[in-house]
């Protein structure tokens, strides 16, 4: 198919397809030649230089937003320098006037993780500005750019040492983390981790007490594998009764994948025999079989000789199963068949 779209045609064809006339005609053309552009995007998969070339030349505000985000889309999966600058000129039109040209920040999260292979230290000041880019649409006017702000923290800690951990902190605490997503508290969490940056996660892990923040409180506690061994029971006394199963789900993987090796076993032992949400309980068994340790596994083949619940019993087979590679995880489900009560 020929890169260059007979309009001529599609327009013909348009109106020979619309069975209402004129008031479909244009609205049905735009459609189809949108479809034409993805078509031809994706037909040229085999040549990645021209495919990029081709993506490069339909960042136009002018397109539909199908074919924008399938050009973005395909530049995401072929890094290509060349495209730096006009992915640069394609954001500023839309950050220019954010909340109309681009509502919720869809677009400008497309353009950034286009970039991001290919973003250079001279993008800084404008990741930084996308950083502390807040929109308030109506009709709730919510705020509704948090995807943005996560997106740009990632590149610049691609980029720099010191901004990002800066930034990740602010984003952490600045309560504007969309609820349903976590963000851009979430990917804030990750960026300091990856930089060793412990005492912000703890602290915040210790004084969040808002439910709509467990998943990060979560995050911050999975992320915490490399505090003091020290300070663990303190930490598991801090949560050990708490409600939430994200923040359970935190801290068991916390305690399992600890830097320095398993840590509150008498907790995890306690959890598999008293843990009443099945769900919960499913995830603490399958990550206690998987770890591999000899001395986590041996949690699970200590309660089987206490479980009498039905239920959990086959909850502990099909666990058993999915990692039966391991002898000592197989003895598990061996026994309860031979067994079950």
């Amino acid at each position: 198919m020929s890169r260059l779209v007979d309009q001529s045609r599609l327009l013909l064809f348009a109106e020979s397809t619309s069975s209402r006339g004129s008031d479909l005609f244009f609205p049905r053309c735009d459609i189809i030649l949108s479809m034409t552009i993805i078509q031809e995007l994706r037909a040229l998969s085999s040549d990645p230089q021209a495919q990029a070339e081709y993506a490069v030349s339909l960042l136009k505000p002018e397109q539909r937003l199908d074919a924008i985000l399938a050009s973005l889309k395909a530049l995401c999966e072929l890094p290509t320098p060349e495209a730096r600058q006009p992915l640069l000129q394609f954001y500023d039109h839309f950050a220019s006037n954010g909340t109309k040209r681009d509502p919720g920040a869809h677009i400008r999260r497309a353009i950034l993780d286009a970039l991001r292979p290919i973003a250079l230290l001279d993008d800084i000041p404008l990741l930084v500005d996308a950083i502390t880019t807040f929109e308030f649409l109506p009709p709730k006017f919510a705020e509704d750019a948090g995807m943005l702000r996560s997106g740009a923290l990632l590149i610049l800690n691609d980029l720099d040492d010191l901004l990002p951990g800066y930034y990740a902190v602010r984003l952490l605490v600045d309560g504007y983390t969309e609820e349903m997503s976590g963000e851009p508290a979430l990917t804030a969490v990750r960026v300091l981790e990856s930089q060793d940056q412990m005492l912000p996660l703890y602290q915040f892990a210790l004084s969040n007490n808002n439910p709509k923040m467990a998943d990060v409180v979560s995050e911050c506690l999975r992320s915490l594998r490399g505090m003091p061994e020290e300070l663990i029971p303190s930490l598991i006394e801090r949560f050990d009764q708490s409600n939430d199963g994200a923040i359970l789900v935190g801290l068991y993987e916390l305690l399992v994948n600890h830097h320095e090796g398993p840590q509150g076993l008498d907790f995890l032992a306690s959890s598999l025999l008293a843990q009443q949400d099945l769900d919960l309980f499913r995830f603490l068994v399958i990550t206690l079989l998987s770890s591999g340790k000899p001395v986590l596994i041996s949690l699970v083949s200590n309660m089987i000789r206490l479980e009498t619940n039905r239920q959990r019993i086959e909850i502990i087979i099909e666990a058993a199963d999915l990692f039966a590679s391991n002898p000592d995880v197989s003895d598990i489900a061996n026994t309860l068949r031979v067994d079950p009560t």
